[in-house]
């Protein structure tokens, strides 16, 4: 699906319409929003992404991770989900969280950057 986009868009303007936003995003360089039938945004996509990227932290241990805010208050705690604790942390200290839960004998189940997205 996305070559034909891509081929119809070689040729000109098209408009796509969709409800699958991670494709648009991928295959769109602008974008039109409607919300019952009005336009509400208009731009190019990367104007429309939204949420911050960063380094998104899952670990079993929070209380351990709670104790490594107060020496890293760049690693802040987003919420807690049973006995998981989600954490973002800016992508320029994506290589120093990964050390300081090293250093620390800190578990990690995840350590991945999340991107801006449009939805």
């Amino acid at each position: 699906m996305r070559e034909l986009i891509f081929g119809l868009a070689a040729r000109g303007e098209i408009l796509l319409g969709s409800h699958l936003l991670a494709e648009v995003q991928q295959v769109c360089s602008h974008g039109l929003i409607l919300e019952r039938g009005c336009v509400v945004a208009q731009e190019a996509i990367d104007a429309l992404l939204v949420g911050d990227p960063a380094v998104v932290l899952r670990t079993p241990v929070p209380q351990r991770v709670r104790l490594l805010c107060g020496t890293a208050p760049w690693l802040c705690l987003l919420a807690k989900a049973g006995n998981l604790l989600h954490s973002a942390v800016p992508c320029a200290r994506e290589v120093e969280c990964a050390q300081l839960l090293v250093n620390e004998q800190t578990p990690a189940l995840e350590l991945f950057r999340r991107d801006q997205r449009l939805e």
